[in-house]
């Protein structure tokens, strides 16, 4: 895997896309997903509270986010958002890289010391909201409220998540590795509900 050099710092909570010369988690991995090979997310020293999404933040190339402390930073998804999308080939929802032998190329994530709150996932990536005639296929039928994983080796360290909500998982892994470790690491009050349980 190739590593890149300095991380990108995030100095704002404010979940923005503006040039004021401050960096959004958004806008860092945008600039991440843009650049191949492994990136690094850090957070300003005094850099505290909550980051409250507008969308779900997508994640699609090799990258770790440094979080300064589950009780120190939470990236929420407001009870109306999914928090983190990772996905190896979010344009294709249908299919990802493969090898010469047919297997899946996965990306690699680390999210490292932060809360995942009130996040709610409303599809379900990789699956057909309808059938040919128009007709939804799976009412109430949803991944990954905090987190969906597709096409990635997660690794969560000292991450918690709380308040998460999905028609399937409030943490949810399609053709994916997720590795959960670390003091701090846990979960509160997150809900499923709906037809199906996946991995």
């Amino acid at each position: 895997m190739m590593l890149n050099g300095d991380p990108i710092v995030v100095d704002t909570i404010a979940d923005s896309l503006v040039d004021d010369g401050l960096t959004s988690l958004r806008e860092a991995i945008l600039t991440a997903n843009a650049q191949l090979g492994q990136d690094t997310v850090r957070f300003a020293h005094d850099l505290q509270g909550e980051i409250q999404l507008r969308m779900e933040l997508v994640i699609s190339d090799d990258l770790i986010i440094q979080g300064p402390g589950a009780d120190v930073l939470t990236v929420s998804g407001q009870n109306r958002t999914r928090v983190f999308r990772i996905d190896a080939n979010p344009a294709q929802p249908f299919g990802l890289p493969v090898d010469e032998a047919g297997n899946p190329l996965l990306i690699e994530v680390g999210i490292h010391h932060l809360t995942i709150a009130d996040g709610l996932a409303t599809d379900a990536p990789g699956f057909p909201d309808t059938d040919p005639t128009g007709e939804p296929l799976f009412p109430n039928f949803a991944f990954g409220g905090g987190l969906f994983n597709r096409g990635a080796e997660v690794t969560l360290v000292g991450v918690h998540m709380e308040g998460n909500q999905a028609g399937g998982n409030a943490t949810d892994n399609e053709v994916a590795v997720l590795t959960i470790n670390g003091e701090g690491s846990g979960a509160t009050y997150n809900q499923v509900t709906g037809e199906y349980s996946g991995p």
